[in-house]
């Protein structure tokens, strides 16, 4: 977990010109949904649509979204130890509405 923690803040430290933190998910209806493997290719997509990185931290996760028109790409971050569930099943857990949402 302390290095879940330690990775976290890094990624924050190092981007923090274009990462913008949230207390609560968007409303996603009629998005589509990538996810990328890595907060580098999140931000190489950033520099290609020039939109800021939203991310919200809830309990041991950390998630990261960039929109661009429908699309939202997603990153998501938790400890190793912890079972790596779809960003969909993690948006449930935390009790976040997903109607109408199409995964890719």
């Amino acid at each position: 977990k302390e290095k879940y923690q330690l990775e976290v803040k890094k990624i924050i430290r190092i981007y923090k010109t274009v990462l913008v933190e949230t207390d609560e998910f968007p409303t996603l209806d009629h998005k589509y949904f990538i996810d990328v493997k890595s907060m580098d290719d999140m931000i190489t997509a950033q520099m290609e649509v020039r939109n800021p990185i939203f991310y919200i931290r809830k309990d041991m996760v950390t998630i990261f979204y960039l929109f661009n028109n429908d699309v939202v790409l997603t990153y998501m971050i938790r400890p190793k130890e912890d079972e790596n569930p779809s960003l969909e099943e993690t948006i449930r857990m935390e009790k976040i509405e997903l109607k109408d949402i199409e995964i890719l």
